[in-house]
């Protein structure tokens, strides 16, 4: 984090003095988002500044969602993320503005428990990830996948959301040529408990637990769902 901070801090030096609004805006995201990962919410919603100048980027209204979904402000989030949309045919920075609205969108309407409604803005996102010719959304896609199970989860469509994570891991794999990321094997393992897939799902768990990456958080939980319910599956 120390080296993203200066050179943010580098950009902002040598844009001083600047009058190009979309920089500057550019700037105070980049700030925003290392002061809210450092924990410092309050200050993270002021580095945005006024939202108002900045918002034909829609880039700051998802910084400024994204500190709200932080501090549990969820009806601040969707009012902002409501207040934002392309004009016109969106160019390629728009469709990935629109995509992470759509996206963030679903997640605030899914701890609102209002799961339809998230479920139609995550189809959305997913949509337009199959559709773009020319953008790449491998990084944000799996966050997306991570969310439509969970939403598809409080559905009660334990299902579907195998199916949805089965065929991501498998084109994952395909296509780096490596383990999927760790949050959609752990969410695997959870659907498959949850199924009574027990030693599939015990597999799972054995493969997260010596990945390096893992949280030790994440470790105790795997631990304790495995020793509780690995009796079951004999």
């Amino acid at each position: 984090m120390t080296w993203k901070r200066f050179a943010v801090d580098r950009v902002q030096v040598a844009a001083r003095g600047q009058a190009d609004p979309y920089i500057h805006s550019r700037i105070a995201q980049s700030q925003s988002f290392l002061v809210r990962v450092a924990g410092n919410i309050n200050q993270a919603a002021d580095s945005l500044g006024d939202l108002s100048c900045i918002s034909a980027t829609g880039q700051a209204i998802i910084q400024y969602a994204l500190n709200c979904i932080q501090v549990k402000d969820i009806p601040a989030a969707e009012k902002a993320l409501s207040g934002w949309n392309s004009l016109g045919q969106p160019s390629p920075m728009e469709q990935v503005v629109l995509f992470r609205k759509d996206m963030i969108f679903g997640r605030a309407l899914r701890y609102q428990g209002r799961f339809a409604e998230s479920l139609a803005h995550l189809e959305s996102a997913l949509k337009a990830t199959e559709q773009s010719e020319s953008l790449v959304f491998d990084e944000d896609r799996r966050d997306l996948i991570c969310d439509f199970a969970d939403t598809l989860r409080e559905l009660k469509n334990p299902a579907s959301t195998e199916r949805l994570l089965r065929a991501e891991i498998t084109w994952r794999d395909s296509h780096f040529g490596s383990p999927s990321g760790r949050s959609l094997l752990e969410l695997s393992a959870e659907v498959l408990f949850a199924q009574e897939g027990f030693e599939e799902a015990d597999m799972i768990c054995l493969d997260v637990q010596v990945r390096p990456d893992l949280l030790k958080v994440r470790k105790a939980a795997l631990a304790h769902d495995n020793g509780k319910d690995t009796p079951r599956s004999g």
